[in-house]
């Protein structure tokens, strides 16, 4: 969710499905969808020190985030009232977006009950109540930049459209140990990884942990963090010459 103006707030995608094509439309008989999901609740770890007035807080982190949608159809007949539960009825977290949003979360329905009150007996009106275990928002569309004939040391630049740190896949074609570096906007280095001993191509995973050349597992051959790309421009390179560097991202959004 990112430009208010520009969204469809009638309708939106989950599982798939729209929620128009069951003959819904997000609304209710006192009203439409008028509450937007701005930021999720932070939990702060803190302690108290001796002699200290407050508490001193030590880390923090993002609580899974929740928002409803008033649903309303004319005539639940119409797509059958055990097509929309099966529609609705996921296991795991799916893709949701409001109709022409360019933004979406993976989320799933709250594990309550969700019922269907009937107005005249033929249409009906809920309210779901969404959970996204992951708070982020991600952009529908994946940045990828390609560099060929890369000489060790040069700066290579990227830009991370979204306001939050994201996690790349990184498909590297070289045989030789290397050392990626991670820059910021002002080319400081604010991150290092390097592989050694790999074998062409070499693929790293940041968001999984992983680093692979084809099946074999180059896990203990890897030092440092896994690239971890900062919001806005920024830089990366390497300490020897690569033949090519493929680099895909999502952009995310708090």
């Amino acid at each position: 969710m990112n430009i208010l103006s520009d969204i469809n707030f009638f309708d939106f995608y989950y599982n798939g499905h729209y929620l128009s094509e069951f003959g819904g439309y997000v609304g209710s008989t006192d009203g439409g969808f008028k509450k937007y999901s701005l930021l999720p609740s932070r939990t702060y770890v803190t302690d108290k020190q001796l002699n200290y007035d407050g508490n001193i807080i030590f880390d923090s982190y993002l609580e899974p985030r929740s928002f409803k949608v008033p649903i309303v159809f004319e005539s639940i007949d119409d797509a059958g009232i055990r097509t929309i539960a099966g529609w609705l009825n996921t296991k795991t977290d799916e893709k949701f977006f409001f109709a022409d949003d360019t933004l979406y979360i993976n989320c799933v329905l709250d594990s309550n009950e969700t019922d269907l009150d009937s107005i005249s007996g033929v249409d009906g009106e809920c309210e779901l109540t969404f959970l996204a275990n992951d708070p982020y928002y991600y952009s529908m569309n994946t940045s990828n930049y390609i560099f060929q004939d890369v000489t060790g040391g040069t700066l290579l630049p990227m830009i991370n459209g979204g306001n939050a740190e994201c996690y790349p896949k990184i498909k590297i074609m070289t045989s030789q140990s290397f050392v990626m570096s991670v820059y910021d906007i002002n080319s400081k280095v604010i991150q290092q990884f390097s592989v050694t001993s790999p074998m062409s191509p070499v693929t790293i995973d940041s968001k999984y942990c992983t680093c692979f050349s084809g099946s074999y597992n180059l896990f203990n051959n890897t030092e440092g963090k896994f690239p971890v790309f900062p919001s806005g421009v920024f830089y990366i390179s390497f300490n020897t010459d690569i033949k090519e560097v493929d680099v895909d991202f999502v952009p995310r959004f708090i």
